[in-house]
C-alpha cells in the first residue's frame, strides 16, 4: 500500500555549519529553491569564528522557513542531532554547509515516498562532484540499489554523499541520531555511513535515480583526511560485524578494499598522483580482484602519467566542462551493464 504523502508534507533540512561562510549562501540558495516549498530550514552554527552565523541570520530575515540555531563547538554529528531534536517535519534531509541540490531533489524523493509502501526509511539520488566553483568535475556516484540494502550498504557507501538522502522521522526516532562516538578531538567521520546502516537493518531503501545533489569537494577538508577516516570506517565495520556474525568476513575485506580505491580516486583528482597510487597499491592489497577490474587499469594510466608530467597540482581535475547529460549517459551505461561487479560479487557471496 503506498504511502500517504502530498506536496503538504514538511520536510526539516538539517544543515550543520562551522566556518562555513565561502558557501553557506550557495547551499541555502539551493535549498530554498527547492520545488517543495514545504521546507523549514535548521543551520546549526557549530561555534563558527567566521561569518557565518551572520550570513545565515541575514537570509533568515528575508525568509521566515530558515532558522539559526547557535552551539559551541561540538563536531557535525552533534550539530546535526541538535537541528533533528528542534525539528517539526515527517522527513528528514541532511545537508552539508558546502554541498548543494537541484531544485526538484525534494520533490523528486518525496514522490518515490509516495510510491513505495510505508517500510521505504530513506530514499537517496545520484550525486554529482563539484568544485570550489560549482563546476562539475566529471566524476558521479550513481547506484539503483533498492529494497533490502544491507549488504550492499557493507560493500560500500552507495548512498555517497551526507547531503543525499531523505529520512523519514520515525526512523531517527527508532534507530537513535547520529553516533558522537566516531569522533577523535576534533577529527570526525563515517556518522552518515553508519546511520545509514542501523536504518537498513529495519527499512527499505529507494533511489531516484536523476543526479539531484552536488557534493563539493574541496582540498583539505575532512573527506581528504584519510587516516582518521580509516580509523572510523573500521569502528563502523566492528559494530555491524558484532550485530551480524553471519555476515561473511570477505565482505568486510571487500569494504577495505573499495574504501581505499576511493581515496585513490580523490587524490588523483586534486593531482595528488604519489598519494593516489599508494592508495591504488592497498585497496589491491586489501582486495586482489582489482587486478581483475577494468577501471583500476584506467585510474593506475591516468596516475602514471600525472606522475611524469612532473606539474605540480593546481586546481581540480579534470578542467573541462562535463555537461549532465554527458554524465548523466555514462552512470546509466554503467548500472546497465550486465557485467555490473559489485552486483555479481555480492550475489556469489550470498548463494554459496
Amino acid at each position: 500500500m503506498p504511502s500517504q504523502i502530498n506536496r503538504t508534507s514538511l520536510v526539516s533540512v538539517v544543515i550543520p555549519a562551522y566556518n562555513a561562510e565561502q558557501f553557506i549562501g550557495r547551499t541555502l540558495a539551493s535549498v530554498l529553491a527547492q520545488t517543495h516549498p514545504h521546507l523549514e530550514v535548521l543551520v546549526v552554527d557549530d561555534g563558527s569564528q567566521d561569518r557565518t552565523p551572520e550570513l545565515v541570520e541575514a537570509v533568515a530575515r528575508s525568509d521566515s522557513r530558515v532558522r539559526l540555531i547557535c552551539q559551541a563547538n561540538a563536531g557535525v554529528s552533534a550539530a546535526r542531532n541538535r537541528a533533528i531534536a528542534c525539528a517539526n517535519g515527517e522527513f528528514i534531509a541532511p545537508v552539508d554547509a558546502d554541498d548543494l541540490w537541484f531544485p526538484q531533489k525534494i520533490e523528486r524523493q518525496l514522490e518515490c515516498f509516495a510510491g513505495g509502501p510505508p517500510e521505504v526509511g530513506l530514499v537517496y539520488t545520484w550525486t554529482v562532484m563539484i568544485d570550489e566553483d560549482d563546476n562539475l568535475s566529471g566524476r558521479w556516484c550513481a547506484d539503483d540499489s533498492e529494497g533490502n540494502v544491507l549488504l550492499p550498504l557493507i560493500y560500500r557507501n552507495f548512498i555517497g554523499s551526507a547531503s543525499v538522502p531523505l529520512i523519514r522521522r520515525r526512523c531517527l526516532d527508532e534507530v537513535g541520531p547520529y553516533n558522537l562516538k566516531l569522533k577523535v578531538g576534533s577529527t570526525q567521520g563515517a556518522e552518515d555511513w553508519d546511520l545509514y546502516l542501523r536504518i537498513a537493518e529495519r527499512y527499505e531503501f529507494r533511489v531516484v535515480r536523476e543526479f539531484l545533489a552536488g557534493y563539493r569537494q574541496v582540498r583539505g577538508s575532512m573527506s581528504r583526511n584519510y587516516t582518521a577516516m580509516i580509523r572510523f570506517v573500521s569502528m563502523v565495520i566492528d559494530d555491524v560485524r558484532a550485530r551480524h556474525p553471519e555476515v561473511p568476513q570477505q565482505l568486510f575485506d571487500w569494504a577495505m578494499g573499495e574504501l581505499y580505491l576511493t581515496f585513490s580516486k580523490s587524490c588523483y583528482q586534486v593531482g595528488s598522483h604519489t598519494d593516489a597510487l599508494g592508495w591504488l597499491g592497498r585497496a589491491i592489497q586489501a582486495d586482489p580482484a582489482y587486478l581483475q577490474r577494468s577501471e583500476c587499469y584506467r585510474l593506475l594510466g591516468q596516475v602514471l602519467l600525472g606522475l611524469a608530467s612532473r606539474n605540480p597540482a593546481t586546481a581540480m581535475r579534470p578542467t573541462r566542462p562535463f555537461p549532465l547529460q554527458e554524465l548523466s549517459a555514462s552512470a546509466r551505461r554503467a548500472l546497465e551493464s550486465p557485467r555490473n561487479h559489485h552486483r555479481n560479487r555480492l550475489q556469489a557471496l550470498t548463494t554459496r
